[in-house]
């Protein structure tokens, strides 16, 4: 069965200039989580598809999983009233050295949950990850540093949810078999990249595929990528571009 598993980042009616694309409105979540309910849908959780994987479980008969990365404050106000709405779960992988600080790996800083927020997200059912402890390109850095991200990330949040940690999400979805091998030593039972396509049994569990949601996506674009992981233009564009190679091939055969 492949599986999509859609990747989140802002929900806010107030992106900041030069952060458009990964914001999502509200009303425009909200149209998406409705539209799963309505198409019956059923998220689960990263350890539910794994546990399937392995022969361990069974899941849904349209499963889906829901990914949030970085842990934007807004996402309390404005994302989780559609999700509980459902009674859809949700994983927010965490920067864990940033809580309740701003996004400080870029140039424009926007509000991280805090502790507090992040317990409440517990509390409320939902799951968490890691996404490092700073943010920080894990393909282009020392082992040792590595290490330290990704341990360091696994043991702060650890500590202060009290709960144990098990998922992790690439920062910029940049790693190497040496981070994922680092991963796997600190004890990570899946990682996820930003490799676009559905997750499919054969997929990595330390690479996971997911599907990216845009500002400018629309609804039939949701709906084309739940079963594509591309929008309709790029579905389309792919079509055409099997059609006409089979047509080339035809002709050669002539």
């Amino acid at each position: 069965m492949n599986i999509p598993i859609l990747t989140y980042h802002q929900v806010t009616p107030r992106p900041l200039p030069g952060l458009e694309k990964y914001c999502l409105t509200p009303q425009a979540f909200s149209r998406q989580m409705s539209w799963l309910a309505l198409r019956t849908y059923t998220p689960v959780t990263l350890d539910q598809l794994l546990a399937y994987r392995k022969g361990q479980g069974i899941l849904p008969e349209r499963p889906v999983v829901i990914t949030f990365d970085d842990g934007y404050q807004d996402l309390i106000q404005f994302a989780l009233p559609s999700l509980e709405k459902h009674s859809f779960t949700a994983i927010f992988f965490l920067v864990a050295g940033l809580i309740g600080r701003t996004t400080e790996w870029e140039a424009k800083r926007v509000p991280l949950m805090d502790w507090a927020e992040a317990r409440q997200l517990v509390r409320r059912g939902f799951q968490i990850g890691a996404h490092s402890l700073n943010h920080a390109h894990l393909d282009q850095i020392p082992a040792e540093k590595v290490d330290k991200e990704l341990n360091g990330a696994r043991q702060v949040i650890e500590e202060e949810l009290n709960l144990a940690i098990r998922h992790l999400a690439y920062p910029y979805g940049g790693y190497t078999q040496e981070v994922q091998s680092i991963a796997v030593q600190a004890g990570y039972d899946t990682a996820c990249s930003v490799r676009v396509g559905l997750s499919s049994p054969e997929d990595d569990i330390y690479a996971l595929h997911r599907i990216p949601l845009y500002a400018h996506d629309s609804l039939l674009d949701f709906s084309i990528k739940l079963r594509t992981a591309r929008n309709l233009r790029k579905t389309v564009s792919l079509v055409l571009s099997s059609w006409q190679q089979s047509v080339v091939r035809r002709m050669r055969n002539i």
